[in-house]
């Protein structure tokens, strides 16, 4: 098995390679397959620090708290036997299936490395059951998590929200209803389960998300669905159009708000800077500002005074915006 095929040799990482296997961490493959299909694949790639086939000995930069943490796995990963009946499944490597994250094809163990990297960082395997896809993606780029909710309110807001992430880099996930992840609904969403969102596009008037079901299978079947007679030629030209059971899927905006809960986000962001704060308990923050030109040793001011008090003066000629995200260890 040798991830360096996919990593190192041209290749780009893609959501396809992906599969949930039999534990309950759809929140984090979900998450690296949108981490996946931004920059084509250089995300995933950055992840890699460190690849000794020969020793085994692979290292991984994942973030806490939005600071930089490396991780050192081997390449031991959870089997099983194959069952008699099921010899010939695709995810299956000398006569073993891997458990977990599962493989496409040997050379995509890349997959493998980053969920034990999150396990062995977590304590278990069994610490990534559950979970919360902005938190996978921004514990996977160092990024900015957030959430929305109420996706039926306010959905004009909303949608020019999704397409400025999508515009702006940021990564997208979505969390369907309530209930057993055993169950779906009679259009083919698995409740109480996360999806990536690949895409955000508006065509015409039709406002649709490209979206993915981190299982490899299994997808939406109603409107704009792969058998949906809203495809015309010309259509399926602009959007590359496939009709497979892959996982991925076009949905209307309209339809997502009525089939899906929350809205993972996580802004991508630069120039982290670290303020501790000394009181009656030591706090630490981390502050990123995004604006053009801007660095932490430019015209940009920061007071902090004591007893969790923080005042921000931004000094920029122009109007700008900025972010403040508060991590609490």
């Amino acid at each position: 098995l040798q991830p360096r095929s996919v990593l190192m040799r041209g290749k780009r990482p893609t959501p396809d390679n992906l599969h949930q296997g039999a534990i309950g961490d759809c929140w984090l493959i979900a998450g690296i397959a949108t981490v996946c299909e931004m920059n084509d694949g250089a995300l995933v790639k950055s992840i890699f620090l460190h690849a000794d086939h020969e020793k085994a000995i692979y290292a991984l930069r994942v973030f806490v708290n939005g600071m930089p943490r490396v991780v050192f796995v081997d390449d031991y990963i959870p089997v099983r036997v194959n069952d008699p009946n099921n010899l010939g499944n695709e995810f299956s490597v000398n006569n073993r299936q891997v458990m977990f994250c599962g493989l496409d094809r040997p050379e995509y163990f890349w997959c493998c490395l980053i969920e034990k990297a999150y396990a062995k960082l977590t304590g278990s395997y069994d610490h990534i059951v559950g979970g919360y896809e902005d938190a996978a993606m921004a514990d996977l780029t160092g990024g900015i998590p957030s959430k929305m909710t109420n996706l039926r309110d306010n959905q004009n807001e909303m949608w020019s929200s999704l397409l400025a992430a999508r515009r702006n880099g940021d990564l997208l996930g979505a969390g369907s209803l309530s209930g057993s992840d055993t169950d779906k609904n009679d259009q083919g969403v698995v409740l109480g389960h996360a999806y990536s969102i690949l895409d955000v596009r508006e065509l015409e008037g039709h406002r649709l998300l490209q979206m993915r079901n981190p299982w490899g299978t299994g997808e939406w079947t109603g409107r704009w669905s792969d058998r949906s007679t809203e495809w015309t030629p010309r259509y399926k030209k602009l959007l590359n159009y496939e009709d497979c059971d892959d996982g991925k899927f076009w949905i209307s905006f309209e339809d997502f708000c009525s089939n899906y809960r929350t809205v993972y986000m996580c802004k991508m962001v630069q120039d982290h800077v670290k303020h501790t704060v000394q009181g009656a308990e030591e706090e630490t923050f981390f502050m990123s500002f995004e604006a053009s030109g801007i660095s932490s040793s430019s015209s940009s001011y920061l007071v902090l005074l004591i007893n969790v008090r923080v005042i921000c003066m931004l000094i920029w000629p122009s109007s700008c915006s900025f972010l403040i995200s508060l991590f609490r260890a």
